[in-house]
């Protein structure tokens, strides 16, 4: 798996948290968005700046605070990433 997959698998992973924390779920996301959220948690879409206000905004956060979310979730799951071979 390459770097940037993983990074965007856990972006999909703190997006995923984040709308369960809000009670609102991914398709309503992906609506309002414009990002395929199946494609994010899995790693094969790699959103653009524009798509990621868009996500941020949907959710009611900077995209500072995403990021900095998916980096605290990153950093959690690094060890298993290693495990895996990734």
């Amino acid at each position: 798996m390459r770097n940037q997959d993983t990074h965007l698998i856990t972006l999909g992973q703190t997006v995923r948290w984040l709308c369960e924390q809000r009670g609102m779920s991914l398709s309503r996301l992906a609506e309002t968005s414009g990002i395929d959220m199946d494609a994010l948690e899995a790693g094969t879409v790699d959103p653009t700046y524009c798509q990621l206000m868009a996500l941020g905004d949907s959710l009611g956060v900077p995209l500072s605070t995403l990021v900095e979310q998916a980096n605290s979730y990153r950093a959690v799951l690094s060890p298993a990433f290693q495990a895996s071979g990734s």
